[in-house]
């Protein structure tokens, strides 16, 4: 491990400099398995919410694909609503149906991402943070393209030294990063408050 003589931050890789403060000088740690770190460093860690804004993004696109479902048989029956035949509602297509369920789901899963991401990025000032556990990905279940995505799983021990599994978001680069260890961000009062990454700084 390497921690950086200027803002104590510690890396679990070689840095030309530190990500964290832009430091280039570094000393040297021996691994020994999980290391706590109870203080954050100044201004928190550095967390990467680069998958919950990528969730974010599906989350709109599906949310313009909603409103155009919806919409479209609108406009398509407008001629007949004006000339007076209000019966034409009835005959709005399956699509719009679709649709609205389409909105709804997508703006569901909108608010829980953004909540999810505010958790992180509030827990990234005040978190404790453990490093180097041992983890596997495992498919979340959803596939694109012939691809599951996955997440990391870990194993926690909690205060009265029962393990417990912790699920991390969405990880969409799962298969390119695939270190010996992970880094786990959790709130020692909250266990159910937590981030899981490969590297936290």
């Amino acid at each position: 491990m390497y921690i950086c003589n200027y803002c104590n931050r510690v890396l679990k890789q070689e840095y030309e400099k530190c990500p964290g403060c832009g430091g280039s000088s570094f000393k040297t740690k021996a691994f020994l398995g999980e290391t706590i770190i109870k203080e954050p460093p100044k201004g928190g860690y550095k967390i990467n919410v680069g998958n919950y804004k990528k969730s974010l993004r599906t989350a709109n696109i599906f949310v313009i694909i909603g409103v155009v479902l919806i919409i479209a048989p609108l406009i398509f029956l407008l001629p007949f609503l004006l000339l007076g035949f209000g019966e034409a509602l009835l005959l709005a297509p399956f699509e719009a149906v679709i649709g609205i369920i389409m909105l709804c789901v997508a703006l569901s899963s909108k608010r829980k991402t953004k909540k999810s991401m505010n958790r992180a990025n509030k827990l990234a000032k005040t978190g404790m943070l453990v490093k180097g556990i041992q983890y596997k990905e495992v498919n979340t279940g959803t596939m694109v393209m012939g691809k599951y995505y996955k997440c990391i799983e870990v194993k926690f021990k909690n205060s009265a030294g029962v393990e417990i599994p912790l699920y991390s978001e969405t990880k969409y680069d799962a298969d390119i990063k695939n270190p010996e260890t992970v880094d786990l961000l959790i709130d020692p009062n909250d266990y159910s408050n937590y981030f899981i990454d490969y590297e936290i700084y």
